[in-house]
């Protein structure tokens, strides 16, 4: 005779935690590159509440970073030349107490936007590089 109850007084449950895998950063281009882009548009929107004097000194490299932005494009070097030519020029600037909550995030965006344009290009270029090497030119 086969019972067709089980007791559940003396049953336990097994639990299973698993940590959650990270992925390569190879396998996650889209998001970085995704992620480069916000940065870059949250760098972008903060130039709108900069003083004049400080905005004057990124005036120029600021155009290609609005199209940058527009077209949703961060990879390439005119592009990274532009957000490193804005920090030298934001860093070089002299902030007062009442713009230096606003540098802080515009330096951080645009330091954030220009490595992890940096990250998708290098990674991009390895993979490139391996092709090459292992006879796939092209």
């Amino acid at each position: 005779m086969r019972p067709t109850s089980f007791p559940t007084q003396n049953t336990h449950r097994v639990v299973l935690f698993q940590p959650d895998a990270i992925r390569p950063d190879f396998e996650r281009l889209e998001d970085i590159c995704a992620d480069a882009v916000a940065a870059a548009r949250t760098a972008f929107e903060a130039t709108d509440r900069l003083p004049h004097p400080l905005f004057k000194l990124i005036e120029r490299p600021l155009a290609t970073l609005a199209e940058a932005v527009s077209r949703r494009r961060v990879l390439s070097d005119d592009y990274r030349f532009a957000l490193g030519d804005m920090l030298r020029a934001l860093a070089a600037a002299e902030i007062g107490d009442a713009e230096a909550d606003l540098h802080y995030l515009l330096c951080t965006a645009l330091r954030d936007a220009l490595n992890l344009s940096n990250r998708v290009s290098d990674l991009l270029a390895a993979e490139k590089d391996i092709g090459w090497q292992r006879g796939m030119r092209g």
